[in-house]
C-alpha cells in the first residue's frame, strides 16, 4: 500500500461507475458519524485489488476501516497505544453484543452503514473502553477474548 493523503486512490467499478473506498468513507461514512467528531487521521491505498485503509480518531478512540481483497473490515484502537488494534468482533463480544463475526462485506455503502449505526448505539460504552485511562484494562480484557475465541476454534 502506498501511505500518505495525496496517493492515488484505489477504484473499482460498481453499476458502471467508478466509485473510491476512501470518498465512500468521506461522503457516506463520515457524515452519518458526525456527531461523534471523527477526523480522518490517515489513507493508505493500493491499485492492487482495491485495497484501502482509513483511520480515523475521536478523541482517544480510533477506527481503522480496511478494504483488503473487496472484504471491508473494521477495527478498533486507542491513542493509548497507537499500533494495537483490535478486530470489532472481539470489542462487541467484551460489550455482550454477539460472539458472531462483526463487520464485514463487500459494498462498502452496506458495510460502513452498520459501522456508524454501531458506533453511535454504543459510543458511551465505546469512549470508556477505550479511554487512555482505561485502556490497559480494556487491552487485557480483548486479549483474554481472542485467547477464548482462539480456543474455541481450535476444539
Amino acid at each position: 500500500m502506498v501511505a500518505g493523503r495525496h496517493a492515488p486512490l484505489a477504484t473499482e467499478v460498481r453499476g458502471g461507475s467508478v466509485t473510491t473506498f476512501v470518498a465512500d468513507v468521506q461522503s457516506a461514512f463520515l457524515p452519518s458519524v458526525k456527531d461523534l467528531g471523527f477526523t480522518v487521521v490517515s489513507e493508505q491505498t493500493s491499485d492492487a485489488f482495491g485495497d484501502a485503509l482509513v483511520v480515523l480518531r475521536s478523541g482517544d478512540l480510533q477506527l481503522r476501516v480496511v478494504r483488503d481483497r473487496s472484504q471491508i473490515f473494521a477495527d478498533l484502537g486507542s491513542v493509548a497505544e497507537p499500533a494495537i488494534w483490535f478486530d470489532s468482533s472481539l470489542v462487541m463480544r467484551a460489550l455482550g453484543l454477539t460472539n458472531r463475526p462483526a463487520f464485514g462485506g463487500t459494498d462498502p455503502r452496506i458495510v460502513l452503514a452498520g459501522i456508524a449505526a454501531f458506533l453511535n448505539s454504543m459510543w458511551p460504552e465505546l469512549i470508556a473502553m477505550f479511554d487512555t485511562r482505561r485502556f490497559a484494562a480494556t487491552k487485557r480484557e480483548l486479549d483474554r477474548i481472542r485467547e477464548e475465541q482462539a480456543a474455541e476454534r481450535a476444539r
